[in-house]
């Protein structure tokens, strides 16, 4: 099965430091986020984002950073 997600299609979601543009398939399955971060997300540093029901991949444009996978952390670049 093949889906195809329009540009046009896109929306936005603004969260102060991260700014999201979602493409999302009709039948919700399949979404690709394109993430822009400035700065620590989220800006608490006692907080993080957990995600328990979702697979996700990261591919670094440009800048650095740190993510954590459970309880291994890595450096991104």
């Amino acid at each position: 099965m093949s889906k195809l997600i329009k540009k046009n299609d896109a929306t936005f979601v603004d969260l102060g430091t991260k700014f999201i543009t979602k493409y999302t398939s009709e039948d919700k399955s399949l979404e690709i986020n394109h993430m822009k971060i400035h700065g620590r997300h989220p800006e608490n540093p006692e907080h993080f984002v957990y995600e328990e029901q979702v697979h996700f991949m990261l591919y670094v444009v440009s800048g650095t950073g740190t993510v954590w996978c459970d309880s291994e952390c890595y450096e991104v670049s």
